[in-house]
């Protein structure tokens, strides 16, 4: 049974204990940014996280704790507004992406809102992959 009072990670939605367990082995490959992606999703789809009003605050706490324990940084993936703004208490976490997932033909270039408040809050904005050919033929989604 989980305690959630310790340090947790959220993979695939689902609530898993143990940041440091995950910081360590990643450590070892070599990782030196850990990017959490799917942030809107995991908190607004885990009953966990509406159901507390401090779950997600805590595993926000350990996630950045943890990776700042491994001397190791955070990248925010479709952060919501209060991720972003959580950061600022958060050293280890030094970046947040400023777009959606890349989809061609889906305006993926505007960034103008978002970069600038990132940048303010001390984190580094960043755009999704973009892909530099409409043909795409190892990519079973964008033929």
């Amino acid at each position: 049974m989980c305690d959630l009072s310790v340090h947790l990670c959220i993979c695939a939605s689902v609530y898993v204990c143990s940041g440091d367990f995950l910081f360590t082995q990643a450590k070892e490959w070599g990782l030196r940014v850990y990017e959490q992606d799917w942030l809107d999703d995991q908190f607004l789809y885990v009953r966990q996280a509406q159901a507390n009003v401090t779950v997600a605050q805590r595993w926000l706490d350990g996630l950045a704790a943890g990776a700042a324990r491994h001397d190791l940084f955070v990248q925010l993936c479709m952060p919501m507004p209060r991720h972003v703004l959580s950061s600022v208490a958060y050293p280890a976490v030094t970046q947040a992406r400023a777009t959606g997932d890349f989809e061609p033909n889906t305006g993926q270039w505007r960034v103008g809102y978002t970069a600038p408040l990132l940048a303010a809050l001390g984190l580094a904005p960043l755009k999704d992959t973009f892909w530099t050919s409409s043909e795409q033929t190892i990519n079973s989604y964008y033929t």
